[in-house]
């Protein structure tokens, strides 16, 4: 096995940007995904959008916002190609991934969403994907922020939804959860 290289989707040929449309859309409902084109601002934007390449083959795909004002990124994508989970990948890709931020001059302290698996049926794919996806987290070192009641706004047209919200800065815990939500709402959401 190769090594694990990120790559920005504009640098992707045709057939690898197919291929990384159809992780994302495996690893994300209709209604909690934005088109994959809006999510890369190209260089010196405040939207980046990066593959997973092993050998050239995509296997991964993520999605990051910049927040200048409070020094972090928020982490809107974060998926695996299924055939390849459970394999190191995903933390693999993660560290990748913050090393490539830190080149192309984004925060390395990244903050995101994540679905609660309660909010599924037990049993089913989506509870799977949910539970999965916060041990997963929760393995990296990302820790749960202790913010009650978020939801995710929804000033992107998505239905709102009650998420944990997560964050992993690589120098010590997360000093002010309050603004970092602030920042979230304000630089990302608008609100």
């Amino acid at each position: 096995m190769g090594q694990l290289r990120i790559r920005p989707l504009n640098k992707l040929s045709d057939d690898q940007f197919d291929v990384v449309q159809g992780i994302f859309e495996q690893a994300y409902p209709d209604w909690l995904r934005l088109s994959i084109d809006e999510l890369d601002g190209g260089r010196g934007s405040d939207r980046i959008a990066v593959a997973g390449l092993l050998d050239e083959v995509p296997v991964g795909f993520a999605a990051v916002r910049v927040l200048p004002r409070s020094g972090w990124s928020f982490l809107r994508y974060f998926a695996i190609t299924p055939d390849r989970r459970r394999e190191g990948l995903g933390r693999t890709m993660w560290t990748e991934l913050v090393d490539y931020l830190a080149l192309n001059v984004a925060p390395r302290r990244l903050v995101w969403e994540a679905q609660l698996p309660e909010r599924s049926q037990p049993g089913s794919p989506q509870h799977e994907a949910r539970t999965t996806a916060l041990a997963f987290y929760e393995a990296i070192g990302g820790e749960v922020l202790p913010v009650h009641d978020y939801v995710m706004p929804t000033t992107l047209g998505l239905p709102a939804e009650p998420m944990l919200l997560m964050a992993l800065d690589p120098t010590s815990p997360v000093k002010d959860p309050n603004g970092l939500v602030k920042s979230l709402l304000s630089e990302h959401y608008g609100v």
